[in-house]
């Protein structure tokens, strides 16, 4: 047995060990983030041919690196399949491609009428009775007439039926202490 052979044998096992170490670690941290789905199929891609994952692992990883709000939506739309048939992964990207390409068009065209050029951040005072308060921050009675708040300090609107907590108004009680 030739030394130079082995050393050169060595040197490519421990070179593609590493290499596909490597690129497990790349593709268990890619994510989508913001940027469009085919350039996260791209650099998936990529990465993947390096690791020896079969379809199974390869879609797991795939669906966790996808943005939450569009993998849901594939899901929503039906199981595309686990990997247990080949060209399940193909599914994946062919279904990802295709809402993503249906969310940025959409985006592209309603963007105007989803996000106003203006938006008033405290609602007018006309009337003595009005506060500075936002009025999508202003809490609102009930039939009961206990007053509940109907949006979070951040003025987004969050669970009903979630407890809400504001310091500012004093003692509320909750419907099983009245």
């Amino acid at each position: 047995m030739d030394g130079g052979t082995s050393k050169a044998k060595r040197w490519h096992f421990f070179m593609t060990t590493e290499m596909r170490d490597e690129a497990i670690r790349h593709l268990r941290e890619l994510k989508q983030g913001k940027r469009p789905v085919e350039d996260y199929i791209i650099d998936f891609k990529s990465w993947a041919q390096l690791t020896n994952f079969n379809e199974i692992a390869l879609i797991a990883q795939f669906k966790g690196g996808l943005n939450a709000p569009l993998g849901m939506k594939i899901v929503e739309n039906g199981a595309l399949g686990d990997g247990s048939t080949v060209g399940d992964l193909q599914l994946w990207y062919d279904q990802a491609t295709a809402l993503d390409k249906a969310w940025r068009d959409g985006q592209k065209l309603y963007r105007v009428a989803m996000q106003p050029a203006f938006r008033l951040r405290f609602a007018p005072m006309t009337g003595g009775n009005q506060s500075s308060m936002p009025q999508e921050a202003r809490p609102a009675a009930d039939t009961t007439g206990a007053t509940v708040s109907s949006a979070t300090p951040s003025g987004s609107r969050s669970n009903p039926d979630a407890m809400q907590i504001d310091r500012r108004r004093g003692l509320v009680k909750c419907y099983n202490c009245n």
